[in-house]
């Protein structure tokens, strides 16, 4: 059976690009290195806050994607609020990826980022959520630090085999054969794009959550 490719979900988040008041850089950045990696959907902007953070990340776990890549809201304003947000999803947190995004040491502001990453489950759905920060030069380090992995950690959230070493250096962007057979196209012949973009019936617009009412757009 021919390896199906990862489905990877963007999330960007922030006040200012949600208003309209900052063009989305890290977003767009993070999808087009991800799309190495797999069919990226997004990115979809968010503004700042737990409850907005939250509802997409599960919204794109339940639409199937099955990693969540979020830029923004990891440092130590009182809006950074995305690690707040994720965590409660989380159900296995995995600290060496965590590790592996702060560990620059040409930029010692790294070491301030509270990004987390691990497995997150909703509605019984699984999939794997990392937290960049929201500079363009963070995302490439994410990126560069978790893509080559990425098929790996779905395969294993799959109930994979483990590979020796060498075979993931040889072959760190392609998913096993257990998961090409274990991890189905979704059910629903939309796209991930098209169907992280609805929410009870209602349009999200891909770049953003502007046209949402305050209680929705808020913490």
């Amino acid at each position: 059976m021919p390896h199906q490719p990862l489905r990877i979900a963007v999330i960007t988040i922030s006040d200012r690009t949600a208003a309209g008041d900052r063009e989305d850089l890290s977003g767009p950045l993070a999808a087009r290195l991800l799309s190495e990696y797999g069919e990226v959907s997004g990115p979809i902007v968010v503004t700042d806050g737990v409850r907005p953070v939250r509802e997409m990340i599960s919204h794109a776990i339940f639409c199937d994607a099955q990693v969540v890549f979020t830029t923004g809201g990891t440092g130590i304003t009182s809006r950074d609020l995305t690690p707040e947000a994720t965590e409660p999803l989380i159900t296995q947190r995995m600290w060496g990826i965590e590790q592996r995004m702060r560990d620059n040491p040409a930029v010692p502001t790294a070491a301030i980022s509270r990004g987390i990453a691990g497995v997150a489950t909703v509605n019984g759905k699984r999939a794997f959520v990392m937290n960049a920060p929201g500079s363009t030069g963070g995302v490439r380090d994410a990126v560069e630090a978790v893509g080559p992995l990425l098929a790996h950690i779905v395969d294993q959230m799959a109930d994979g085999d483990h590979p020796a070493p060498s075979e993931l250096m040889d072959h760190p962007s392609e998913p096993s054969g257990h998961m090409a057979e274990s991890v189905a196209q979704p059910s629903d012949p939309t796209t991930l794009t098209h169907r992280m973009t609805e929410t009870d019936g209602h349009q999200i617009s891909p770049v953003g959550l502007r046209n949402e009412a305050p209680d929705q757009a808020h913490n």
